[in-house]
């Protein structure tokens, strides 16, 4: 049935196109297939005889109907993996993390779920997500506190030395 709707689509479309008035569905069918070199039979039903012309690949130009409404999505493409499942991101929090060592370095608590958190946020500069001077260790709730509204570096001072912030 999609084919049907492509085809009386176009059909509307080259009929307009030569100034044909465009009437009932049957009768303007007829008129399309005289214009685009295909005259129907007498005796045949003009659906299925447009059906049997799409098929035989005769009206191969006309696309089946698809829905404008309805958004397409790709079944052969992948969705890009989260950031935070990359094997780089995954690489370089375990290096932060042995050499930072697991505490906060705001609130100095150890023995608690710890996030790597970016120093200047991902949303902000997504530049720098993979820049290790520009990561940080902080334990869940600072790193909720700090979220990305602000750009405080809590690495202690030696550390910030060492690792300056990129700019």
């Amino acid at each position: 049935m999609s084919h049907l709707r492509a085809c009386v689509r176009r059909m509307r479309t080259v009929l307009k196109e030569n100034n044909i008035p465009i009437c009932k569905q049957a009768p303007a069918l007829k008129k399309f297939c005289n214009i685009i070199g295909y005259p129907k039979p007498d005796n045949v039903n003009i659906n299925n005889w447009v059906l049997q012309l799409y098929r035989e690949g005769k009206l191969s130009h006309i696309k089946p109907y698809t829905n404008p409404r309805k958004k397409l999505k790709p079944k052969d493409v992948k969705k890009p993996k989260d950031f935070y499942q990359t094997e780089k991101w995954l690489t370089l929090k375990k290096k932060v993390l042995r050499t930072y060592g697991c505490y906060c370095m705001k609130c100095f608590v150890k023995r608690t779920e710890i996030h790597v958190d970016h120093i200047r946020p991902r949303s902000k500069r997504p530049d720098l997500e993979l820049n290790f001077n520009n990561l940080q260790c902080l334990c869940r709730k600072c790193n909720y506190e700090k979220m990305n509204y602000n750009e405080i570096d809590y690495r202690p001072l030696d550390i910030q030395l060492a690792y300056p912030l990129p700019v």
